[in-house]
């Protein structure tokens, strides 16, 4: 089994009115057979109202939703597609209706198991925490994001990856990291230096098992004794036929 990896590859937000978001070029890093796209997504509604997001897609794929959460207007979310060809392309992200902004933030994986999250856990109040459990060799990656306009954040559990405050007034700051070994409630949190309606996501993701290899150890095994007892079985044949005659 071979540990997952993750890089952060940057951030980017609009701050305009819309229910659609076009990302256009947004870089993908480096293509690999076996890359995976995270895209974390935050907003804040026009109105104050509730908010979800109903669709992700990261270079014309449709991303996996493993967690979306809404607070007081603003939405956060953590989604993932395997992307393998390209270094670059467009991330669509559309919601139920208009906001007031919203931002992003990508991660390029490589040896990511699944698309379907091991944990994934959300907090509404600062500091904003969560006890995530990884796979060994597994992937975490958290987002969090207030409507303070000035605030900035310290993470503990994950390492930091951006902190920005330039969309639409809002603060958003993102972490991640890749574990060689389990975390079991490892705590995650996020503690903004002012706080307005916060909100936090985070989820981890397991590398690939080793079933594959396993299962070519056991065929080898099974394919050696039979030719084993196909081979001992001539030879009793022809020397019974060699008496006989």
């Amino acid at each position: 089994m071979a540990d997952a990896t993750i890089t952060y590859l940057q951030n980017t937000g609009d701050g305009t009115n819309l229910s659609t978001y076009t990302f256009a070029s947004q870089n993908f890093g480096t293509a690999s057979a076996d890359r995976h796209i995270i895209c974390t997504v935050c907003g804040r509604s026009s109105d104050g109202g509730a908010r979800t997001i109903t669709s992700v897609t990261i270079g014309g794929t449709t991303a996996a939703e493993n967690v979306d959460t809404t607070s007081s207007g603003n939405v956060c979310g953590i989604y993932i597609a395997a992307v393998p060809t390209g270094t670059s392309g467009n991330v669509v992200v559309v919601f139920n209706t208009t906001m007031g902004n919203a931002d992003i933030a990508l991660y390029s994986t490589t040896g990511v198991g699944s698309t379907t999250a091991t944990d994934s856990g959300t907090s509404t109040s600062n500091p904003l925490t969560y006890a995530l459990d990884v796979v060994a060799g597994g992937i975490a990656v958290a987002i969090a994001t207030s409507d303070n306009g000035a605030a900035t954040a310290t993470w503990a559990g994950l390492t930091e990856r951006f902190d920005d405050a330039t969309t639409g007034g809002n603060d958003k700051s993102g972490a991640s990291d890749a574990f060689a070994t389990t975390q079991t409630n490892l705590t995650v949190s996020c503690t903004w230096t002012g706080s307005t309606r916060p909100l936090y996501a985070a989820a981890s993701f397991p590398p690939v098992t080793a079933s594959g290899p396993a299962n070519l150890l056991k065929l080898s095994t099974n394919a050696k004794a039979n030719i084993s007892k196909v081979s001992t079985n001539p030879i009793a044949n022809i020397l019974k036929i060699s008496t006989n005659a």
